[in-house]
This record gives structure tokens, sequence and C-alpha cells, in this order.
């Protein structure tokens, strides 16, 4: 895990660290996150993932 490294929810907009799991902890079950890397992409970046990755929760 880089340093950098987020895991985000775009249902909620939360980040938590990788090692609370790829599950949104404020969301639980209904959101996979997805990785961020907060140095190189925008939140934009982010939510583009999370839609692809969940769609209908965005």
């Amino acid at each position: 895990m880089a340093e950098n490294e987020v895991y985000y929810c775009g249902h909620c907009r939360r980040q938590q660290r990788p090692a609370q799991g790829i599950a949104c902890i404020a969301c639980s079950d209904r959101c996979r996150t997805v990785s961020w890397y907060t140095d190189r992409e925008s939140e934009s970046d982010a939510q583009r993932k999370f839609k692809h990755m969940n769609p209908g929760r965005a």
C-alpha cells in the first residue's frame, strides 16, 4: 500500500484506509470502495471509478 492510497466511497464520499476493507464502513456492504491515489488522481477520477464499480449508487 502506498501512503497516498485511500479507498473511496463515491456514495458517501468517505475515504478509508485499505486495512479497513473494500466495503465502505459507513454504507456497510452496500458499496464497494475504489482505490484512489490522491497524489496523482482527482476526486472526479475516483468518482468515475466508483460509478463504474457501483452502477446506480453514486
